[in-house]
């Protein structure tokens, strides 16, 4: 009897340790699901070469709770709701901009004719109507194919945030479990803490390794040979090889871990150098373009004008000096914290 309360025990301790690692769907997941749940089939097919790319990028961006084909149903649904919406949005915001029959009869007496009535002035609603659709579908297209691609190439720049987070966080990881190891911890028991704690991506990263063992049918040297073959992130697939090794063997993994830590804080500076040259050149050009070559083309154009050389109307003096100025410097800042590395 104490033996089955024992196992009792023990198989509730591993229920609730696996409902502990194993993540809660994201919101993204949550809507592929739906949209799948709501058509109640498949849009589009894949061959069976790119359904395995498709499923370790999404395994990378941490989507594991959704099938390949609940995401491309979720992009091919997104992109046709986005164009219904644009073309009735759209539509709208441009019938209601057209004028009205006595305003379009009062400009075509100053000789402007918005809608040209060919047939007889009772199909001019239907000239409305396809002007509508002449603006209306265009735009709709446009929002269709950027919500096609954003939808569909948003677990690839959450794979490129988590490598990022993953790259900042691997130092304090490999310190954690080199300290645990001088400790004589188990390496599975850190593993545990790690995927327990607060390391970002790294602890969902660890959970996976830690399922795999307990739950997969694996052993942990084999699971971290499997996860570290998956990461984008070199130092991390590295400190994965080098533990499944210890694992193997029963070597002592402390000194390693050290040694990975501060190449991992190497990387980290490394790239802060590069940012750092990448820098200054960027300032030099934004200084170029947001006072130099304002104020030579300004003179130039200012000379040209009043020399008689040239007849440029005012309005272009807006065009260049207040949008495509300012548009260029925005441009160049965007890049510079967009490429800032974070550490």
């Amino acid at each position: 009897m104490p033996g089955g309360v024992d196992s009792l025990v023990h198989e509730r301790d591993e229920q609730a340790m696996r409902a502990r690692l194993t993540p809660s769907l994201s919101t993204y997941e949550r809507y592929a699901k739906g949209a799948k749940d709501r058509i109640g089939g498949n849009l589009g097919s894949v061959d069976p070469m790119r359904r395995d790319l498709l499923r370790k990028d999404l395994d990378k961006a941490g989507f594991t709770g959704i099938s390949v084909e609940e995401y491309i149903t979720f992009y091919n649904v997104a992109a046709i709701v986005s164009f219904l919406a644009g073309v009735v949005l759209v539509g709208i915001g441009v019938f209601l901009a057209i004028p009205t029959t006595d305003q379009m009869d009062f400009m075509r007496e100053f000789g402007v004719d918005l809608i040209p009535v060919m047939l007889g002035p009772s199909l001019e609603w239907a000239g409305v109507l396809i002007t509508d659709l002449a603006v209306a579908m265009p735009i709709a297209v446009f929002i269709s194919i950027f919500t096609l691609q954003f939808v569909k190439g948003y677990p690839k720049s959450v794979q490129k945030q988590r490598m990022e987070e993953t790259e900042r966080e691997l130092p304090d990881f490999l310190r954690a479990l080199a300290l645990e190891q001088c400790m004589h911890v188990k390496i599975e028991e850190s593993l545990m803490n790690v995927a327990e704690g607060d390391y970002g991506p790294i602890s969902k990263t660890v959970g996976i390794v830690v399922r795999q063992s307990r739950a997969g049918g694996m052993s942990l040297a084999d699971a971290l040979k499997n996860v570290g073959d998956q990461q984008d992130s070199q130092g991390m697939g590295t400190a994965f090889k080098q533990l499944a090794i210890a694992v193997e063997s029963g070597a002592n993994i402390e000194s390693p871990l050290w040694n990975l830590s501060k190449n991992a804080d190497d990387t980290l500076i490394n790239k802060l150098r590069e940012y750092s040259g990448k820098l200054k050149g960027l300032v030099a050009f934004y200084i170029t373009t947001s006072t130099v070559f304002p104020a030579m083309l300004g003179a130039l154009m200012v000379v040209a004008v009043s020399s008689g050389m040239a007849d440029m109307p005012t309005f272009m003096f807006y065009v260049i000096f207040g949008g495509i100025f300012p548009l260029i410097n925005a441009a160049i800042i965007w890049y510079m914290i967009a490429s800032e590395p974070v550490i």
